[in-house]
């Protein structure tokens, strides 16, 4: 899942790779950077707390600047996991027609 973390040189992207537990904001996620700034490095791995790595739909643009809307880790995760059913049913059903 893409996201951003958020820290003194701004928010840098990145990917998760793995949660402790999405429903703790306390909870550590292992994570990829995708791009560097300051002393963070493109590909550097960092283990930090989920309260720190913000979602991408999340953070929005006003007036120049990155924002970040209220968002909640569990709800964002139940409806990727419900987008990624629905694909598979969708693929299921193509292949079982064709």
């Amino acid at each position: 899942m893409l996201a951003y973390y958020d820290t003194f040189f701004g928010l840098i992207p990145c990917r998760i790779a793995a949660v402790g537990d999405w429903s703790s904001a306390d909870s550590l996620a292992r994570i990829q950077l995708t791009a560097g700034r300051g002393a963070y490095r493109r590909g550097e791995w960092l283990t930090v707390p989920l309260r720190s790595v913000v979602p991408r739909r999340a953070v929005f643009r006003r007036a120049g600047c990155k924002m970040i809307r209220r968002y909640s880790w569990p709800a964002i995760v139940a409806e990727a996991r419900a987008g990624a059913a629905l694909n598979r049913a969708t693929l299921d059903a193509l292949r079982a027609g064709a």
